[in-house]
C-alpha cells in the first residue's frame, strides 16, 4: 500500500487487495479515495491513533464486511467515507471516543444530536431516535434498501443530499409534534406546508403537489422515479436542481403563473423532460429560463386502455370513462381472466416490457395530458422443483436406461465379432 514519506497518511490501497487489511500503527489519516474500488476487500482494522477518514475513502468496497470499528482516536469521519459499501451494516465506535458514538450500528456525534452516517446495509424502516436535532449532509447517502424513515419531534435540520440515492425510499413520516417539519403521503414539507422539502425517490407514477405549496426546495425531486409532477397555482420558486440531478421525470405541469424564482439547473436540460403551462397564465415564454416550455389544455379529458400484452386466453378489462387532467383513476383487476402460459399475472405497467410504472388493483393513477395504455405485467413462473424422492426415481430410471444401452451396445459388438469369425 502507498503511504506518504513518514507513513502517517495512507494514500492508496491497490484495487486488487483482498481479504482483511490491517493498517499499521502510526497511520493517522486515510486520504480521500484511498481505498476506493477495492472490490475484494472484506475487512479493515484501524489502528489506535487513527484520527481521520477522508471523503469516499472506502468508496465502492462492495464486499467490506458487516461491521467496522472506529477507535477512540477518530475525530473526523466524512458522511460519504463508506459510500457504496453494500454489505456494511454497522459502524461501531469505541466508548472512549470523544467525538463520535454509535447506536444500532448508526454513526452519531458524541452527544447523539447529529446523525452522521447510516450504513448502506440498513433495510426496511428506520426510526431516527428522539433527541437527534440534525441529519447530516449525505447521512443516508445510497441507503438503497430503506423503504421508510421516521422523524422524531426533535429534528430541526436536514442536511444537503441527506437521502440521495435512496432508490427504494417511499415514505418519510414526521411526528405530529415536530415544530419544523411535517409530512403528507410520505413526502417531507416544512411545518406550515409551504415548502416541499423532499419527495422520496422510490415513489412512482404521477405526483400532485398539494395546494398551498409556494416553494419547491433544492433537489426536492432529485433522482426521482416519478413519471410526471403537477404543480398547483401559487408556486413562486423552484430551488436549484429541484427536478434535475438524474431525475427520471418526463413531464412537469404548472397550473398557475410562472414562478418568479428558478434556481440553477432546476430542471433536466438534456431534453428528456417537458415543461407544460396553461395558455393565458402570466409570465410564461418559450423558452422559459432556458428551458423549452409548451402550453397544454387542462380541460381535455382522456381515457385509459388495458392491453392483454401476449395473453393466450381471457380478456383485458374495459374502462369506458373519460377523466379530467389531474383526476385519479382507480385501476381495475384482471377481471377478464387473462392467462399466459408459463407466466403469472402481477398487475399492470405503463410499458410492455414492465420497465415503466407499475399499478396494482385499486391503485390510483393520476391522469395527465394524454390517453394511457396499461399493459398486463407478466412474471416468469419458476419451473417446478422435483422432490428428492422423484429425483431419485428419475435417477434410477436413467441409470437403468444407461445400463441397458451399454449392454445393448456391448452385445452388438460381441455379435459383430462372432460373425466376423464365422467368415
Amino acid at each position: 500500500m502507498l503511504y506518504d514519506k513518514d507513513k502517517t497518511v495512507l494514500l492508496c490501497c491497490p484495487g486488487g487487495k483482498a481479504g482483511t487489511v490491517r493498517i499499521p500503527d502510526g497511520v493517522t489519516r486515510i486520504e480521500d479515495y484511498a481505498c476506493s474500488d477495492c472490490y475484494d476487500l472484506v475487512g479493515v482494522i484501524l489502528p489506535e491513533g487513527m484520527a481521520s477518514i477522508g471523503e469516499y475513502a472506502f468508496n465502492m468496497c462492495f464486499r467490506l464486511v458487516d461491521e467496522i470499528t472506529l477507535p477512540y482516536s477518530i475525530t473526523d469521519v466524512k458522511n460519504n467515507s463508506f459510500y457504496g459499501c453494500q454489505n456494511l451494516a454497522r459502524i461501531h465506535v469505541e466508548k472512549s471516543n470523544p467525538c463520535y458514538s454509535s447506536v444500532d450500528g448508526v454513526l452519531y456525534n458524541k452527544d447523539r444530536k447529529v446523525l452522521v452516517c447510516c450504513p448502506v446495509w440498513k433495510t426496511g424502516t428506520f426510526s431516527i431516535p428522539e433527541g437527534v436535532v440534525s441529519i447530516g449532509d449525505q447521512a443516508f447517502f445510497c441507503c438503497r434498501k430503506l423503504t421508510a424513515i421516521a422523524f422524531p419531534e426533535s429534528v430541526i435540520d436536514v442536511g444537503t443530499k441527506a437521502f440521495c440515492y435512496c432508490s427504494d425510499l417511499i415514505s418519510i413520516d414526521v411526528a405530529g409534534s415536530n415544530q419544523n417539519y411535517s409530512s403528507m403521503d410520505g413526502v417531507l414539507y416544512s411545518r406550515d406546508g409551504t415548502v416541499l422539502v423532499y419527495c422520496p425517490e422510490g415513489k412512482e407514477g404521477t405526483f400532485c403537489v398539494p395546494d398551498g405549496v409556494r416553494c419547491i426546495g433544492e433537489e426536492a425531486f432529485g433522482n426521482s422515479n416519478l413519471s410526471s409532477v403537477i404543480l398547483p397555482a401559487g408556486v413562486e420558486s423552484i430551488g436549484a436542481q429541484a427536478f434535475g440531478n438524474y431525475a427520471n421525470i418526463a413531464q412537469v405541469f404548472f397550473l398557475g403563473d410562472s414562478p418568479s424564482e428558478c434556481g440553477e439547473d432546476a430542471f433536466d436540460s438534456s431534453g428528456s423532460m417537458a415543461i407544460y403551462y396553461i395558455e393565458g397564465m402570466q409570465g410564461w415564454t418559450n423558452p422559459w429560463n432556458g428551458y423549452t416550455a409548451q402550453a397544454f389544455d387542462p380541460d381535455m379529458s382522456h381515457g385509459i386502455l388495458y392491453d392483454a400484452n401476449g395473453a393466450q386466453d381471457g380478456k383485458p378489462p374495459a374502462d369506458s370513462g373519460l377523466y379530467a387532467f389531474g383526476g385519479a383513476v382507480t385501476i381495475l383487476d384482471n377481471e377478464g381472466g387473462l392467462v399466459r402460459d408459463g407466466y403469472a399475472f402481477s398487475g399492470w405497467n405503463t410499458a410492455p416490457d414492465g420497465t415503466g410504472t407499475s399499478y396494482g388493483e385499486g391503485a390510483a393513477l393520476i391522469m395527465t395530458d394524454a390517453d394511457v395504455t396499461l399493459y398486463a405485467d407478466w412474471v416468469l413462473e419458476d419451473p417446478p422443483v422435483a422432490s428428492a424422492e422423484s429425483g431419485a426415481e428419475q435417477t434410477a430410471v436413467w441409470t437403468i436406461v444407461g445400463i441397458v444401452a451399454v449392454l445393448v451396445f456391448a452385445g452388438g459388438g460381441l455379435l459383430y465379432q462372432r460373425r466376423k469369425k464365422k467368415k
